[in-house]
């Protein structure tokens, strides 16, 4: 079985290899090598989304991200701006030029409308003395805050508190994942670019937020599970919560297999894997049950699926999974996706490079099938 398996993951390269010669991340940066693998993915898709940028031309960094490098209040300030409005290509920048409340933030400056934007919607203050800063490295703390903010933690005395303010960030950040990846202790240091676009990614994704004097918070709901369903109709089996992905770019989430309980990876036309973000079809509704998520669709293959139930194993999936088409619901067991959403991001997986001063590349799923082992070049 062994001999096997390695021979099929000697397969899989050779063949890989001419597919992934050219494949590159989605960010396509000339220092992509230097990122590292955990905050690929947060790079990949805000590069995509149009959210962050690397050096532009007449930079001496053109074409680099710089991943290791600190990033300043103003720089993020723009990232802000282009997550909450959808702005990407800053189309209507211009239009927060004027009126800033900071003393060192002057119209001619060309992170003025950022930081204006962001002071006027309240996702950022100044370091006191009417004093932005824009130029001062940002620490990983000030970046978590400003995305909270933006996701709905904006009662007025959120992290006013000069001795709890980074205490109740952190907590709310690993309430929600933002921070899952980072370095525990590390919010307090100048953040690197690399890790503010893993906080803002995570940010992305995380349920919205609404403020009450009452309630306090509560999440932002786009479906309400408890009001759409009735007894003998589920239509959601769970909430779904609102999104800034959803909310400022329509993304409802990435494709992702029930029946193996992992990410799904396709391919785009050349054969390389590719890992897919989808909007809404038009035919989904709250009624149908397939708005706002990224729906598993009924098909023969899942019909005949297995539920996972270890106390009833080997019987087939319930009456309510139709064939030829019909919504089948996110939980599901067995369920699988087809292409019936609308493709809004396709991210290319980042090939492997296995050998130094050779060509020879390795998908993960070559990884995968060799037990996480790398091919020794003599083998291929």
């Amino acid at each position: 079985m062994r001999n096997l398996k390695k021979f099929l993951a000697l397969v899989l390269a050779m063949m890989m290899t001419l597919s992934l010669m050219v494949t590159v991340n989605a960010s396509s940066f000339k220092d992509d090598d230097d990122i590292t693998a955990v905050y690929g993915e947060a790079i990949d898709v805000l590069t995509e989304l149009g959210v962050i940028k690397g050096y532009g031309e007449d930079d001496p960094n053109e074409g680099k991200f710089l991943p290791k490098n600190n990033i300043t209040r103003a720089e993020v300030a723009a990232i802000m701006y282009r997550i909450v409005t959808g702005d990407v290509n800053d189309a209507n920048v211009h239009l927060y030029k004027y009126d800033s409340e900071f003393t060192d933030v002057n119209s001619d400056n060309w992170f003025a409308p950022y930081v204006n934007f962001c002071a006027n919607n309240e996702l950022v203050k100044g370091r006191g003395n009417g004093k932005f800063d824009p130029k001062a490295n940002i620490t990983g703390y000030e970046a978590l805050v400003m995305i909270l903010r933006a996701i709905g933690y904006n009662n007025p005395s959120e992290f006013t508190n000069p001795s709890t303010w980074r205490t109740k960030a952190s907590g709310y950040g690993m309430k929600h994942g933002l921070t899952e990846n980072i370095q525990e202790g590390s919010l307090g240091a100048f953040a690197t670019r690399e890790v503010v676009a893993e906080i803002m990614f995570k940010g992305l994704l995380a349920p919205m937020q609404n403020y009450s004097i009452l309630t306090n918070y509560t999440t932002d709901l786009l479906v309400d599970a408890s009001e759409v369903n009735s007894a003998g109709n589920i239509i959601y089996k769970t909430d779904v919560p609102n999104t800034l992905m959803y909310q400022t770019f329509k993304i409802v989430g990435k494709r992702f297999d029930v029946v193996n309980n992992m990410e799904a990876v396709g391919s785009d036309n050349y054969g390389r894997p590719s890992t897919l973000w989808v909007k809404d079809a038009d035919t989904d509704t709250v009624d149908n049950g397939g708005k706002y998520i990224v729906n598993p669709v009924a098909a023969d293959t899942v019909a005949a699926a297995k539920t996972n139930d270890p106390d009833n194993p080997g019987n087939a999936l319930g009456a309510d999974v139709a064939v030829g088409g019909s919504y089948v619901p996110a939980t599901t067991p067995g369920a699988t996706y087809k292409g019936v959403e609308k493709a809004a991001l396709t991210i290319n997986k980042t090939p492997v490079k296995t050998y130094k001063g050779t060509v020879v590349t390795e998908c993960q799923f070559t990884t995968d099938v060799n037990d996480n082992k790398t091919i020794d070049k003599d083998d291929i």
